[in-house]
Protein backbone atom coordinates (compact mmCIF):
# COMPACT_ATOMS: atom_id res chain seq x y z
CA UNK A 1 0.00 0.00 0.00
CA UNK A 2 2.78 2.49 0.75
CA UNK A 3 4.84 1.23 -2.13
CA UNK A 4 3.77 -0.16 -5.98
CA UNK A 5 0.79 1.80 -7.70
CA UNK A 6 -2.07 1.89 -5.41
CA UNK A 7 0.00 3.70 -3.17
CA UNK A 8 -0.31 6.83 -0.92
CA UNK A 9 1.17 10.43 -2.37
CA UNK A 10 3.63 11.66 0.14
CA UNK A 11 1.78 14.27 1.60
CA UNK A 12 -0.77 12.04 2.91
CA UNK A 13 1.47 9.59 4.44
CA UNK A 14 3.68 12.58 6.45
CA UNK A 15 0.17 13.72 7.31
CA UNK A 16 -1.15 10.51 8.65
CA UNK A 17 2.44 10.18 10.90
CA UNK A 18 1.82 14.02 12.06
CA UNK A 19 -1.23 13.28 13.32
CA UNK A 20 -0.41 9.82 15.01
CA UNK A 21 -1.43 9.47 18.92
CA UNK A 22 0.96 11.02 21.36
CA UNK A 23 0.73 7.13 22.89
CA UNK A 24 1.97 5.20 19.87
CA UNK A 25 4.91 3.53 19.40
CA UNK A 26 6.55 6.79 16.38
CA UNK A 27 5.97 9.09 19.31
CA UNK A 28 7.75 7.49 21.92
CA UNK A 29 10.55 6.57 19.45
CA UNK A 30 10.53 10.19 18.73
CA UNK A 31 10.25 11.45 22.16
CA UNK A 32 13.25 8.98 23.63
CA UNK A 33 15.35 10.38 20.07
CA UNK A 34 15.29 14.05 21.72
CA UNK A 35 15.53 13.28 24.80
CA UNK A 36 19.00 11.33 24.18
CA UNK A 37 20.33 14.29 21.62
CA UNK A 38 19.45 16.57 24.78
CA UNK A 39 21.06 14.31 27.06
CA UNK A 40 24.05 14.54 25.04
CA UNK A 41 24.41 18.19 24.49
CA UNK A 42 23.91 18.76 27.99
CA UNK A 43 26.87 16.66 28.42
CA UNK A 44 28.94 18.39 25.92
CA UNK A 45 28.61 21.70 28.16
CA UNK A 46 25.61 23.34 25.60
CA UNK A 47 22.80 24.90 26.93
CA UNK A 48 19.58 22.85 25.70
CA UNK A 49 16.25 25.04 24.85
CA UNK A 50 12.98 23.85 24.41
CA UNK A 51 11.70 24.14 20.99
CA UNK A 52 9.49 27.51 20.33
CA UNK A 53 5.70 26.06 20.65
CA UNK A 54 2.93 28.41 18.05
CA UNK A 55 0.17 29.70 20.54
CA UNK A 56 -2.47 27.72 18.23
CA UNK A 57 -1.75 24.69 16.13
CA UNK A 58 -4.42 21.73 15.44
CA UNK A 59 -2.33 19.36 16.87
CA UNK A 60 -1.16 21.01 19.97
CA UNK A 61 -4.88 19.53 21.97
CA UNK A 62 -4.80 16.63 19.74
CA UNK A 63 -5.51 13.43 21.85
CA UNK A 64 -6.26 15.87 25.18
CA UNK A 65 -8.91 13.57 26.85
CA UNK A 66 -11.06 13.85 30.00
CA UNK A 67 -8.23 13.66 32.07
CA UNK A 68 -6.28 16.85 30.93
CA UNK A 69 -9.13 19.04 30.79
CA UNK A 70 -10.11 18.38 33.87
CA UNK A 71 -6.65 19.26 34.92
CA UNK A 72 -6.02 21.97 33.23
CA UNK A 73 -9.40 23.32 34.59
CA UNK A 74 -8.50 22.39 37.92
CA UNK A 75 -4.69 24.61 37.54
CA UNK A 76 -7.33 27.63 36.26
CA UNK A 77 -9.43 27.36 38.84
CA UNK A 78 -7.33 26.94 41.89
CA UNK A 79 -5.09 29.90 41.01
CA UNK A 80 -8.03 32.09 40.10
CA UNK A 81 -9.01 31.31 43.57
CA UNK A 82 -5.51 32.65 45.27
CA UNK A 83 -5.51 35.67 43.18
CA UNK A 84 -9.28 36.63 44.49
CA UNK A 85 -8.27 35.27 48.15
CA UNK A 86 -4.90 37.49 48.10
CA UNK A 87 -7.44 40.32 46.25
CA UNK A 88 -9.61 40.29 49.52
CA UNK A 89 -7.02 40.46 51.97
CA UNK A 90 -4.59 43.15 50.49
CA UNK A 91 -4.66 46.80 51.40
CA UNK A 92 -5.72 48.91 48.16
CA UNK A 93 -2.59 50.34 47.98
CA UNK A 94 -1.13 47.45 47.23
CA UNK A 95 -3.90 45.91 44.72
CA UNK A 96 -1.65 46.99 41.69
CA UNK A 97 1.00 44.43 43.04
CA UNK A 98 -1.55 41.49 42.42
CA UNK A 99 -0.30 38.55 40.37
CA UNK A 100 -2.50 38.91 36.90
CA UNK A 101 -4.46 35.60 35.96
CA UNK A 102 -2.76 33.68 32.74
CA UNK A 103 -5.02 31.03 31.67
CA UNK A 104 -3.43 27.34 31.23
CA UNK A 105 -3.13 26.58 27.71
CA UNK A 106 -6.10 24.57 26.95
CA UNK A 107 -8.40 24.12 24.05
CA UNK A 108 -10.87 26.50 25.56
CA UNK A 109 -8.43 29.41 26.25
CA UNK A 110 -9.22 32.14 23.96
CA UNK A 111 -6.94 35.53 23.84
CA UNK A 112 -9.02 37.98 25.44
CA UNK A 113 -8.58 41.83 24.43
CA UNK A 114 -6.27 43.55 27.05
CA UNK A 115 -9.08 45.75 27.84
CA UNK A 116 -12.06 42.96 28.08
CA UNK A 117 -11.81 42.53 31.90
CA UNK A 118 -12.66 38.19 32.22
CA UNK A 119 -15.84 36.93 34.02
CA UNK A 120 -13.99 36.54 37.17
CA UNK A 121 -12.55 39.71 37.13
CA UNK A 122 -16.08 41.43 36.44
CA UNK A 123 -17.75 39.30 39.35
CA UNK A 124 -14.77 40.10 41.40
CA UNK A 125 -14.98 43.86 41.03
CA UNK A 126 -18.62 44.03 41.39
CA UNK A 127 -18.34 42.22 44.77
CA UNK A 128 -15.88 44.64 45.76
CA UNK A 129 -18.49 47.17 44.87
CA UNK A 130 -21.51 45.63 46.66
CA UNK A 131 -19.07 45.27 49.90
CA UNK A 132 -18.02 49.02 49.92
CA UNK A 133 -21.50 50.01 49.37
CA UNK A 134 -22.88 47.71 52.09
CA UNK A 135 -20.10 48.84 54.61
CA UNK A 136 -20.77 52.72 54.13
CA UNK A 137 -24.52 52.01 54.45
CA UNK A 138 -23.67 50.19 58.00
CA UNK A 139 -21.74 53.27 58.61
CA UNK A 140 -24.15 55.93 58.36
CA UNK A 141 -26.88 53.89 59.93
Amino acid sequence: MLFGEDSLPAEEILALIEWLPDTSAFAACQAAEAAKADAEAEARGEEVEDPPTPQWHPKRFYGWGWDRMIAARVVDESQMSRINALAIHTDRKHKSSLPKFTPFPSPWAVEAKKDDASPQQRGLSAARKFLAKAASDARKG
